[in-house]
C-alpha cells in the first residue's frame, strides 16, 4: 500500500520533469556562418566572433587592450570592467562603417551603411589570444522608404532568414556584413595598426 502510494504521489513530479526536459532550451550549435566573415548565425543570433592570435602573455594583453580600447572609435569600455579581468565589456555607440576604405562605393548595396550601428561587445583574454565578440549589432535610425520613418534594424533581420535559422545569400546582404565584419576586425585588432601615435 505504501508503494503505491508513493508512487500516485510521484507521478505528477515525474510527468512536470518531462514536460520541462521537452521545453527546455539548450544552447544551439552555430547553424549557419558567412563565408569570408567573423560573422557565425548561432542561438539565432547572428554575432561577429574572432580569436586574435598574439605572441603577449595574458597579464601583458590585458594591459594591452586596456590602452589600446579606448582608441577605437566609438567603443566605451564599461565602467563595471574589473582591474586586471581577463574578460573586458564594452559597447560600440555611432560606429560608422567605413566600407569605402575597404573598398565599397555609394549605391544601393551600401545604403544601409549610412547609418550608425551600435553594439555589445565582449574580450576574453588568454595567453597568446583574445576573443572579440560583438553581438546585438543595430543599425540606428535607418530610414525605411516611403513613409519616411527612422527605425533602428538589427543586422539579424537584414542577413538572416528563416526565423533566424539560415544565413541570406543575397549580394546586397552579404555585402553589408563583409562591410561590416572588415572594420570590426580592423578595429579590434591590436597588432594591425598603431592608433595611438607616439609621434603626434
Amino acid at each position: 500500500m505504501k508503494n503505491i502510494l508513493f508512487l500516485l504521489l510521484c507521478i505528477p513530479t515525474i510527468c512536470l520533469a518531462q514536460i520541462n526536459a521537452d521545453t527546455a532550451h539548450t544552447a544551439e550549435p552555430v547553424q549557419d556562418s558567412i563565408l569570408g566573415t567573423s560573422f557565425i548565425l548561432k542561438d539565432h543570433s547572428v554575432i561577429f566572433q574572432k580569436v586574435y592570435p598574439s605572441a603577449l602573455s595574458k597579464d601583458q594583453l590585458i594591459s594591452r587592450l586596456k590602452y589600446f580600447l579606448p582608441t577605437v572609435k566609438n567603443f566605451k569600455l564599461s565602467a563595471l570592467t574589473i582591474e586586471n579581468s581577463d574578460l573586458l565589456t564594452g559597447r560600440i555607440v555611432d560606429f560608422m562603417v567605413n566600407y569605402q576604405k575597404f573598398g565599397g562605393s555609394d549605391d544601393y548595396n551600401t545604403s544601409m551603411l549610412a547609418y550608425p550601428i551600435q553594439a555589445n561587445v565582449i574580450i576574453q583574454i588568454k595567453d597568446n589570444k583574445y576573443r572579440v565578440t560583438v553581438s546585438e549589432i543595430i543599425f540606428k535610425g535607418f530610414q525605411n522608404s516611403s513613409p519616411i520613418i527612422a527605425i533602428n534594424t538589427p543586422l539579424d533581420d537584414l542577413v538572416s532568414r528563416n526565423q533566424r535559422t539560415k544565413v541570406r545569400t543575397a549580394d546586397r546582404y552579404l555585402k553589408i556584413a563583409k562591410f561590416v565584419n572588415d572594420d570590426l576586425s580592423m578595429s579590434f585588432d591590436v597588432s594591425a595598426t598603431n592608433n595611438i601615435s607616439s609621434n603626434f
